[in-house]
């Protein structure tokens, strides 16, 4: 009966956990002013770097990356599915996956080194 209660108290997906043992909120958002002008800045800044770096790559990539984000109702691809992409394709998940994990990267590494300071702002809500 002890064993019990100490699964139930140190288990990660036990009802007892998922209320009393991790914190409910880590931040007060009373205070948090969101400023609209920013976040169109931010969005164009966004898609524009998105469509630079995509563009920049072989088609191989392109076509991957426009499957990945919008799907094809023909080949009976999801959004966002690797999984399906690769039932479609033939191609290994794993290879789909490299693909898009690559360029989501660039595009980090690109919008961190060219507006770092707005997006730690837009991030926190300043």
């Amino acid at each position: 009966m002890i064993r019990i209660c100490l699964n139930q108290y140190y288990g990660k997906y036990t009802n007892f956990s998922k209320n009393f043992v991790k914190p409910i909120g880590l931040y007060d958002t009373e205070g948090v002013e969101i400023i609209e002008e920013n976040d169109s800045m931010y969005k164009e800044a966004l898609y524009s770097t998105i469509d630079d770096i995509v563009s920049s790559k072989e088609w191989y990539e392109q076509k991957i990356w426009t499957l990945y984000c919008e799907g094809d109702n023909k080949l009976e691809i999801k959004p966002r599915s690797a999984r399906s992409i690769s039932r479609a394709t033939d191609i290994s998940r794993q290879e789909i996956l490299r693909v898009i994990n690559t360029i989501k990267k660039e595009i980090n590494e690109r919008l961190v080194a060219n507006f770092g300071d707005s997006i730690d702002e837009h991030n926190l809500g300043a």
